[in-house]
């Protein structure tokens, strides 16, 4: 069995600091043996915090919101909010992935 475990570094900056997002993908690179990276549009970050979702937004990631307190959807760092994990909740989450770089 292949051990997945993902680089335990620790990052400049808890939040509002894109590394701790650039260094997971590479990450998931690495575990998954990919023949080409991850580009950052590609992959869809779920935040509950409006500094990890600006983070997020710096490293290239389109953002998903898990509505609540740490998150305010008027920051301009995020693209969906959700309130809960359904079929159709993901379904809108992966539809982000597949819009090609975020503005």
């Amino acid at each position: 069995m292949r051990d997945h475990s993902l680089d335990t570094r620790p990052v400049r900056a808890i939040v509002l600091d894109p590394e701790g997002f650039v260094r997971a993908l590479a990450g998931i690179d690495e575990v998954d043996g990919r023949e080409r990276p991850i580009e950052p549009f590609e992959a869809v970050a779920i935040e509950d915090a409006t500094g990890g979702a600006s983070a997020a937004r710096a490293a290239g990631m389109r953002v998903a919101a898990i509505r609540g307190l740490g998150c305010d959807p008027a920051s301009g760092h995020v693209e969906v909010v959700i309130d809960r994990l359904d079929p159709a909740t993901l379904e809108a989450i992966m539809d982000l992935a597949t819009r090609g770089r975020p503005t």
